[in-house]
């Protein structure tokens, strides 16, 4: 069984150890991820406002591989090859995702110097695609719950 994880990582591309978000790779499989609230728990731990509640879709794209969809009213950059190409998706817009492809929840080309942007400026929202394969029973324990 095959899963894209993505991999949290720090303003500097660091992978900075919180909680990893993973989708076991089937065709009916999906996740939204966003921002935390009361209304919308999730594990993943984003708190900057720039995020929507629903920002993108995850969903399994077959043959084993994975798209991102965005849902939010704010865009979303996926960074291809290592930085070589770099796709800006806008509401509804997707792409699919490859190994290593970093994507961007917040883009912003500057962070004013002051403000509600300036307090999470240090916050990208950023995550690293990686396929992993596990075992049936692993991914089946893992899997999101349908809303």
């Amino acid at each position: 069984m095959r899963e894209v994880v993505l991999v949290p990582l720090t303003p500097g591309g660091v992978e900075d150890g919180r909680t990893e978000v993973r989708l076991p790779l089937h065709v009916t499989t999906q996740i939204s991820l966003g921002r935390h609230s009361r209304v919308h728990p999730n594990p993943w731990g984003i708190k900057d406002p720039r995020v929507s509640r629903c920002h993108v879709h995850l969903r399994a794209a077959p043959p084993g591989s994975a798209c991102v969809k965005v849902i939010g009213q704010n865009p979303v950059q996926v960074i291809h090859d290592g930085g070589t190409s770099t796709t800006l998706l806008k509401k509804p817009q997707w792409c699919t995702l490859s190994e290593g492809d970093q994507i961007n929840l917040v883009v912003e080309e500057a962070v004013s110097a002051t403000g509600r942007s300036f307090e999470w400026g240090g916050n990208r929202c950023a995550y690293r695609v990686r396929f992993v394969e596990t075992s049936a029973a692993t991914a089946k324990a893992r899997a999101p719950t349908r809303r």
